[in-house]
């Protein structure tokens, strides 16, 4: 009998399964209300527009969406991603963009490319998960900057650049609607943290999954307006079309791209061309556009409803943030309860949520994540009364 893990490489001893992956597996059962998984709204995709658009793409671009494509990704779709940034400020062509089979392939490209085994990241305390786990893949040390209501704390950020015995490798952010806290930076933050880039030369990883789901508020605009030098930049389709296409793009610096394009030859030659082009023509004919504001409605009311049951049911030793888009919102509780041992509690009354301390280096027990995107208006609030008498179970007197 063959000792197969004797045989893994040094790096897939580390690796563990993701929290929310195996957690979706046990709330998929039609009777659990789950605020767990980051998953759009099933109505928020455009199947009628992807039908029609798909038809087309057959019959009349049906060889080459068939075909292998290059790595770079689709050309006209690259172009109409280049044309977007510049339209915000940021002056790049179709060569600096890299169309990757979902943002967590950008992410794993990212680390392939820039991380050796004891590499110092700077990440968000808390940060997204799926960040996370890319880099633990290739066997980063981590440094934490605590966010602040309105983004990270730059005090701490520039401690650690001055005290940190080696340069880090880059600074991982998510500043629009974060996961899994959703706040936002606010325009002061990015343009010092651009500030803070040029002074010390670090990189920024900048992922912007959710910046078009604003529904309250102004828009900001991308650390990357400030930072273009120092920026990688990532963003997707998965919140505004659909996450099934696994579709989504870099934009960084040419001779960062043509790195990373040599790097995803190896890793999967090339991204769906199919999606490519049904996404492209998509986006030529104003049909993503338009759809866009009828999701953030949607998820407005949602969170207005997830809201207004938290004022309602939860007691008041708990607190959470008020997101003004994206799809998720952060539950504080006292310090005492540990979210993860209460989740069998919460599980046994149907109702789920994402334990804090996934989304930490270290600590996070007494935090949750919950998103208002996915489940039905009605059993929103249903599920925060369900949560809210598990909370109450777990309180001092």
């Amino acid at each position: 009998m063959i000792d197969w893990t004797s045989r893994y490489a040094e790096r897939a001893h580390g690796v563990k399964a993701s929290d929310i992956r195996e957690l979706l597996k046990l709330t998929m059962r039609p009777e659990v209300i789950s605020f767990a998984g980051g998953l759009p709204h099933p109505k928020s995709f455009p199947i009628e527009d992807i039908f029609r658009i798909s038809q087309s793409v057959l019959l009349n671009e049906g060889e080459q969406a068939l075909q292998y494509g290059t790595t770079e990704g689709y050309i006209e779709l690259r172009k109409f991603l280049a044309a977007r940034e510049r339209s915000v400020g940021v002056q790049v062509d179709e060569e600096s963009i890299l169309i990757t089979s979902g943002s967590q392939q950008g992410l794993e490209l990212v680390s392939k490319t820039f991380l050796d085994k004891g590499d110092t990241v700077l990440v968000e305390e808390p940060s997204y998960l799926g960040g996370l786990s890319a880099f633990r893949l290739f066997q980063a040390s981590f440094e934490t900057v605590p966010l602040e209501d309105d983004g990270p704390d730059l005090d701490v950020l520039r401690h650690l650049l001055d005290t940190l015995p080696t340069p880090p490798k880059f600074f991982y952010i998510i500043p629009t609607f974060q996961n899994p806290s959703g706040i936002t930076y606010s325009l002061e933050k990015r343009k010092e943290l651009a500030e803070i880039a040029r002074e010390y030369d670090l990189l920024l990883v900048e992922d912007n999954p959710y910046a078009k789901l604003r529904f309250e508020g102004e828009d900001i605009a991308s650390v990357k307006v400030f930072a273009p030098d120092h920026t990688i930049y990532l963003s997707s389709f998965s919140k505004i079309l659909s996450p099934g296409f696994r579709l989504a793009w870099i934009c960084a610096p040419k001779d960062v791209v043509r790195k990373l394009v040599i790097v995803k030859q190896a890793t999967d030659l090339c991204s769906n061309s199919y999606v490519q082009l049904i996404t492209y023509q998509l986006l030529r004919r104003g049909l993503i556009d338009r759809h866009i504001p009828w999701i953030a409605t949607m998820y407005k009311e949602k969170r207005d409803i997830m809201l207004k049951a938290l004022e309602e049911y939860f007691p008041p030793e708990v607190t959470w943030t008020h997101p003004e888009g994206g799809m998720f919102l952060w539950v504080t509780l006292p310090d005492y309860i540990d979210a993860k041992e209460m989740f069998s509690d919460a599980i046994k009354q149907n109702v789920a949520y994402v334990q804090g301390g996934a989304f930490f280096v270290n600590g996070g027990h007494n935090y949750m994540r919950l998103t208002f995107a996915y489940m039905d208006n009605d059993k929103i609030r249903e599920g925060i009364r369900r949560l809210a008498a598990v909370v109450k179970d777990h309180l001092r007197d």
